[in-house]
């Protein structure tokens, strides 16, 4: 088994397994000196089996979606490239909004905490 990909901040109530499998995929794309700092991954209000997903690493911020058969597809943004990040709060879930020169990039139905956490972070 692979030793597991470093993450900075984790919160308890996360499924370290989840955290693992977009970890490792996020790794394969990383500069030399990156590091993950944070992983906030979709709830159960997405209604979906593959789990959307957002990684902060030192240089940048990252969109992660998982595809069928193993496919991923990844949107990322550079720290310096960053315009704003926001967060939208609703009763079960909470959306986070990415703002560069590109316009907006918003990923829903992140858990709470996860999303303050990562708002934090940002």
């Amino acid at each position: 088994m692979d030793p597991p990909i470093p993450i900075r901040y984790v919160e308890p109530q996360q499924d370290a397994n989840v955290l693992q499998k977009v970890a490792r995929e996020v790794a394969k794309i990383l500069t030399p000196s990156e590091e993950i700092l944070y992983i906030a991954v979709q709830n159960a209000t997405a209604l979906s089996i593959r789990k959307d997903a957002v990684v902060v690493t030192t240089n940048r911020i990252i969109g992660f979606s998982p595809g069928v058969l193993g496919r991923v597809s990844f949107i990322d943004y550079l720290w310096q490239d960053v315009l704003d990040v926001s967060m939208n709060q609703g009763v079960l879930s909470t959306e986070i909004e990415i703002a560069t020169d590109a316009g907006w990039e918003k990923v829903g139905s992140i858990d709470k905490e996860q999303a303050k956490r990562l708002y934090g972070i940002a």
